[in-house]
């Protein structure tokens, strides 16, 4: 399954909103809400390593 896309984003349409349907948009609004999490996450552990290693 990783190599389809497709059953990727339908799973991320399910995760972020159940019950929908997997349309084009609810598909492209579940990619951003994943792809924003994963920034969001990629800056709070760099932000925890550098609290870590500044000693504050």
């Amino acid at each position: 399954m990783e190599e389809n896309g497709y059953d990727q984003l339908c799973l991320l349409v399910a995760r972020y909103f159940p019950g929908a349907p997997a349309t084009e948009e609810n598909m492209g609004r579940a990619l951003y809400l994943e792809q924003r999490e994963c920034k969001n996450l990629e800056m709070a552990v760099a932000n925890g390593i550098a609290h870590a290693l500044n000693g504050k």
